[in-house]
């Protein structure tokens, strides 16, 4: 049998939810929140393909999760989140 569950992709920062089309990803909230940097992925608006490091390194507060397109924008505003590289 298959299984037909949509993945719900919950925002470490702001708890807001959102349907996933992965376990890990959806639509404006596909970017990774790992160590001292956020990991954007497939699904992301602000870091498809890119990271971003934080301002304070690993001292963020932060679970290991994923992180939605509007904490990314508020932290980048904040100055607390800077753009990184790109991984292309």
């Amino acid at each position: 049998m298959t299984d037909t569950t949509t993945p719900v992709i919950c925002c470490v920062r702001c708890a807001r939810e959102f349907e996933g089309f992965t376990p890990t990803q959806a639509y404006d909230c596909a970017c990774d929140v790992h160590g001292q940097y956020v990991v954007g992925a497939y699904g992301s608006t602000e870091l498809d393909g890119e990271s971003a490091i934080f301002a304070t390194g690993e001292d963020h507060g932060l679970p290991h999760g994923q992180i939605c397109d509007d904490c990314i924008r508020s932290l980048m505003t904040s100055g607390d989140l800077h753009h990184g590289f790109s991984h292309f």
